[in-house]
């Protein structure tokens, strides 16, 4: 069952938060339509 608080919520993302979601929403795109990449190490230095 979704808790429906999540999305109830009033309160607002800070600007990290903001990013990091866009961030994860991005990957899981990419990852949909490109699986043969791996995005998550995209952040990794070498």
């Amino acid at each position: 069952m979704v808790d429906l608080k999540v999305f109830n919520d009033p309160t607002t993302l800070t600007d990290e938060e903001l990013y990091d979601l866009r961030d994860r929403w991005a990957t899981c795109f990419l990852q949909l339509y490109n699986p043969e990449v791996d995005y998550d190490d995209a952040d990794e230095k070498d």
